[in-house]
């Protein structure tokens, strides 16, 4: 089922995004009433400018499916508005085996574990950059000789041990380089 786009998140960065109402107003707050907005990476400041990551944001508006073109596309954004797969092959088979997944106790065990799973990487991935930083930072500090070992550990969120033991590499490192 589509999504409201104020609803988007982080997480929901996937090739194909559906949302059930129109996102995108004029200054009157009338819709445009597209069926798909299209997105690339340009520079404000210049748009001549192009960020040539590759990156296509497309979002489909399942509000305006009637205006889609491309007929597969129609049908598919009919299914996302109205949860009824009519008569396209393809709605069919994804609304079939979505019901059959609704049923399946098993999946959805899978399916949970897998959110967790993944929640719980994001948060130790996000720990391990921090803590980088926080040496990055550190060592810096201690190269540009501001602040105290103790007041560069409480300020970068280490411990004094850390901080004395980047302080010693540092010291070893350039004797090494003499």
């Amino acid at each position: 089922m589509g999504k409201r786009f104020e609803d988007l998140t982080f997480a929901d960065d996937g090739m194909f995004q559906a949302v059930l109402r129109d996102p995108f107003m004029d200054e009157r707050q009338k819709s445009f009433g597209l069926p798909r907005y299209t997105f690339r990476n340009v520079c404000q400041e210049n748009n001549l400018v192009n960020l040539d990551d590759k990156t296509l944001k497309v979002i489909y508006n399942s509000s305006a499916c009637e205006k889609e073109k491309d007929e597969k596309i129609r049908a598919l954004l009919r299914f996302v508005q109205t949860n009824d797969p009519g008569t396209d092959g393809f709605s069919s088979r994804l609304s079939a085996i979505v019901e059959k997944l609704k049923k399946n106790e098993e999946f959805k065990e899978s399916y949970a574990a897998m959110n967790l799973h993944d929640r719980d990487l994001i948060r130790v991935t996000k720990r391990e950059a921090y803590a980088e930083k926080a040496v990055e930072a550190a060592t810096n500090l201690l190269k540009m000789k501001v602040g105290t070992p103790e007041q560069i550990a409480q300020a970068q969120g280490l411990s004094l041990e850390q901080v004395l033991q980047l302080k010693e590499r540092l010291s070893a490192a350039s004797v090494n380089a003499l």
